[in-house]
């Protein structure tokens, strides 16, 4: 029976996988990411923690995670504010909705502690794409985060399911 449950955690993994490699797709491609996608990404999320984790577990999970979301987020707020010397909206030309959706979809699915190693993993991927970007052109490039938050968020999902 264990044998189970072990089958349709993996099964259950990779029907989550089906939305982000979407997303992933869409945000290199146009830039852009179907909220279609989104919500199933972020229903699938809620739906798979609360079978693994139990809808206790899954809430602490959320609260924490929004929270460092919320200091992330209040980070480059203050970031831009000093940098700029204004106020700037964040959602203007410095990061999309589906970037704080996609941090907030995922929510669910990690601990804190490896939220945050998930977090700071997809931003280091993110890094290193502008850097490969960037080398040898003079126009601003600029960082698909949903798909490499994605991509980061999919191998480390398959990597815990196996």
């Amino acid at each position: 029976m264990a044998w189970i449950i072990a089958y349709m955690r993996v099964v259950f993994c990779l029907l989550l996988l089906i939305p982000l490699v979407v997303m992933a797709v869409s945000d290199m491609r146009r830039r852009e990411v179907g909220l279609l996608w989104m919500v199933a990404f972020i229903l699938g999320s809620l739906a798979f923690s609360a079978w693994t984790n139990g809808w206790r577990t899954m809430a602490v999970n959320v609260l924490w995670n929004a929270l460092l979301v919320c200091y992330l987020s209040l980070g480059i707020i203050v970031y831009l504010l000093l940098r700029c010397g204004r106020w700037i909206n964040p959602f203007k030309g410095h990061a999309g909705e589906g970037d704080l959706l996609l941090a907030l979809g995922m929510a669910p699915l990690f601990a804190p502690a490896e939220y945050l190693h998930v977090i700071l993993a997809g931003l280091a991927v993110s890094l290193l794409w502008w850097v490969a970007m960037a080398v040898g052109r003079r126009k601003k490039a600029s960082v698909p985060l949903v798909a490499t938050m994605g991509v980061t968020t999919g191998v480390y999902l398959i990597y815990c399911s196996i």
